[in-house]
């Protein structure tokens, strides 16, 4: 272990090269009371990551309360990341008399530089945190990928975040104890307001989701298919439908409401206007743009909700849902329109 500790000493002694590693940030959900952001790295070149030492900063007034999801420990097949941590390595790891450890989940172990050590910022409570993590391994199969997430950063309210490299603490450094370029493009200004949405941008009809006001219903996994709602209608005695009465009365609320338009175009108040309510609650009338496409012409008017998804509704009408027992079943919708982050209610 001497042998490694000198090895990640070494590497933050580095010369500078010309690899690229990418340094991101991503808004997330997190499971507690705070707002979570992805912290994740990418290298362009054949070279391996060594260490990495980081300043993470939010802005606004807010507070670093926590990081999460960093690997521990020495790197594998089966478990691959940066799980040394060379800042808080002296206070909690204990080596033993052959030269390994013995326990690297030591409470306190975290990639968080402590406030008073040389160039650090001010740590979790504060505004400002300074990561260090390095890699250790035996074999190739067992280094860390050329790209992947190294922590999580949760922040008590929305604001900016920004990862910088700290050159005193070492930047990001190649096994070849050589310095990285490092793309920060990606982790700088991050907004981070815990409001993610269920459809990615990188998605073909994200434009088109925008345009109709981002329902959520768009993210199904049956919406493509006519079901406006991922709900059941039907009962144990006739079967249930995905696609039936009130799928069909959206899109009826929806039907010929021409978009806005200028010149001589036909214009309407477009479908974000649209709302159809029942004693279920409320459904966006774009629910009903099955096809997500804007039918029309110049002379005619555009619409979003028209002869298209009618089609789909018609084709996925009374299509049961599997059932057992006495109940009527059928094959069901299929569950595969995307993004489908939102699965259908049993």
């Amino acid at each position: 272990m001497k042998k490694y500790a000198l090895m990640l000493a070494v590497a933050l002694l580095a010369a500078p090269a010309s690899a690229v590693v990418n340094i991101t940030a991503v808004d997330i959900d997190g499971t507690g009371p705070g707002l979570v952001a992805q912290i994740s790295y990418a290298c362009t070149a054949s070279e391996k990551v060594a260490a990495f030492a980081l300043d993470i900063q939010v802005d606004g007034g807010a507070v670093i309360t926590a990081v999460g999801g960093y690997k521990v420990g020495v790197s594998t097949a089966a478990s691959k990341g940066y799980g040394i941590f060379p800042a808080n390595f002296d206070r909690y790891i204990t080596v033993n008399a052959q030269g390994g450890v013995d326990d690297w989940g030591v409470a306190g172990y975290n990639p968080v530089a402590e406030a008073g050590d040389k160039g650090a910022l001010g740590g979790i409570g504060t505004s400002g945190i300074t990561v260090e993590m390095g890699a250790l391994y035996k074999g190739d199969a067992n280094a860390p990928g050329p790209a992947g997430n190294l922590l999580t950063v949760e922040v008590d309210k929305a604001c900016n975040l920004t990862v910088t490299t700290n050159a005193i603490r070492g930047n990001v450094v190649l096994e070849g104890a050589t310095e990285a370029t490092v793309g920060l493009a990606a982790a700088t200004n991050v907004p981070i307001s815990g409001a993610v949405e269920c459809f990615p941008p990188s998605h073909p009809k994200y434009a088109d989701w925008v345009a109709v006001g981002k329902p959520e219903c768009w993210c199904l996994t049956t919406q493509c298919h006519g079901d406006v709602d991922g709900l059941k209608e039907g009962s144990a005695k006739l079967g249930y439908w995905r696609v039936h009465n009130r799928d069909l009365n959206v899109l009826l609320a929806a039907w010929n409401v021409r978009e806005p338009a200028t010149g001589t175009t036909p214009s309407g108040p477009g479908i974000t206007t649209v709302t159809y309510t029942d004693g279920l609650g409320s459904v966006a009338g774009a629910c009903a743009d099955f096809a997500r496409d804007v039918e029309g012409s110049a002379k005619l008017g555009y619409w979003r909700v028209h002869n298209n998804d009618l089609n789909i509704l018609i084709t996925s009408w009374n299509i049961k849902e599997p059932a057992t027992g006495t109940t009527p079943s059928g094959p069901g919708l299929p569950r595969d329109c995307t993004p489908g982050t939102i699965n259908v209610t049993p």
